[in-house]
Order: C-alpha cells, then sequence, then structure tokens
C-alpha cells in the first residue's frame, strides 16, 4: 500500500534531511507513522516547514522534480497561505507548506484561517513505516491539527456531503483520537451526507 509515494519518502525526505532543512509530516501519513503502518491509502504526503526554510526547501524539491521530469508548481492560493505542490506521473504527491515561528508560538494557516499552537509542540519525532523514515512533530500538535481542521471539515457544506472524504476523515480521527472523542466529533447523521 501507498507505494507510489516511495520517491517522496526515497528521495525528497532524504534530501531535505542532508540540507539540514527540518521539516515535518502532517495529515494521514502522520497518523500512519505514529501507528506504525499504513492504515489507508493516502494519496500524497504532506508537509510544513519553517517560513525561514521554506524557499531552501522549495529549491531542493523543484531541483529532484525537474532531473525526475515530475511537476512542482504552487497550487491554488487559499488566503494568504503558500502551498506548492509535487505531481509525479500527473498525481499529487507532496504538498508543502510553511509555518511561522516565533520564541513560543507556532502558527499555520490552513485555508484562510490561522492558529497558533505552543512552540513547545513543534519538536520532531522520528516515525517509520516498514522501510521508511520521517519527521512528524509532536503526537499531540498532530492533534489539535487534525481537530482544527475538523473544526472547518464540519462548517464546510461540501466536505461534509462528501462521502469518500467523510470516512477518510473519520478513520483518522479514530486512529489519532480514539473512538469515544470521534464519536463526539462526528455527530452529523449519516443521512444527511
Amino acid at each position: 500500500m501507498n507505494e507510489h509515494l516511495k520517491p517522496v519518502f526515497s528521495l525528497l525526505l532524504p534530501r531535505l534531511e542532508k540540507a539540514g532543512i527540518d521539516y515535518w509530516v502532517y495529515g494521514g501519513v502522520a497518523i500512519a507513522g505514529i501507528k506504525g503502518y499504513f492504515y489507508r491509502c493516502n494519496k500524497d504526503i504532506d508537509i510544513f516547514v519553517l517560513n525561514k526554510n521554506y524557499k531552501k526547501a522549495n529549491d531542493i524539491i523543484k531541483e529532484t522534480s525537474d532531473k525526475n521530469l515530475w511537476i512542482f508548481k504552487p497550487a491554488k492560493l487559499l488566503g494568504t497561505r503558500p502551498k506548492n505542490e509535487l505531481f509525479i506521473d500527473g498525481k499529487e504527491r507532496l504538498s508543502i507548506v510553511p509555518i511561522y515561528e516565533t520564541d513560543s508560538e507556532v502558527k499555520f494557516i490552513f485555508e484562510k484561517r490561522p492558529k497558533i499552537f505552543s512552540g513547545i509542540l513543534l519538536k520532531s519525532v522520528i516515525r517509520y513505516i516498514g522501510k521508511y523514515k520521517f519527521i512528524t512533530p509532536s503526537e499531540d500538535l498532530l492533534k489539535e491539527l487534525l481537530r482544527f481542521y475538523l473544526e472547518s471539515f464540519f462548517k464546510s457544506e461540501r466536505k461534509r456531503n462528501d462521502k469518500k472524504l467523510w470516512e477518510k476523515r473519520k478513520l483518522d480521527a479514530e486512529k489519532l483520537l480514539g473512538n469515544k472523542e470521534t464519536k463526539k466529533l462526528f455527530i452529523i447523521p449519516n443521512s444527511e451526507m
């Protein structure tokens, strides 16, 4: 499962590490890293880097992309947050966004909403899934990011009515937050989907 992500795991993430660029995987692949196995198909790997390293990280990804005849380009702008995406064989396989750090906080901008978290949560944790090694933030930060994402997910009728996306987000929540919290969060009856 998820063999299509091998180029990101084997080429791109190691190149970022070799260049001394801290990155953090978040989203479904990060949750899989906590569990130690892929529990669903992940179309891509989402990473964030510190804003001060964003250009350098993008340059490395672009150079690798060009050598391999992949496509690396800016995503559709949502508000003010930049985001770039890597396409391999026409399919998105990586997205990269910046985060903004102060002495004690980190600010994420997802879609149009900023969210500030304690900088303590931004520690680097090495994760493995089989032979793949990658870095995620703390489990606590991943939980906070998922809760924040789910707030906007439930507010979007389009997202709520997408049955595949609904099931994917529910599964992510079950794996990371547990069944009890997931049941509280996913209170919209299936008949409304």
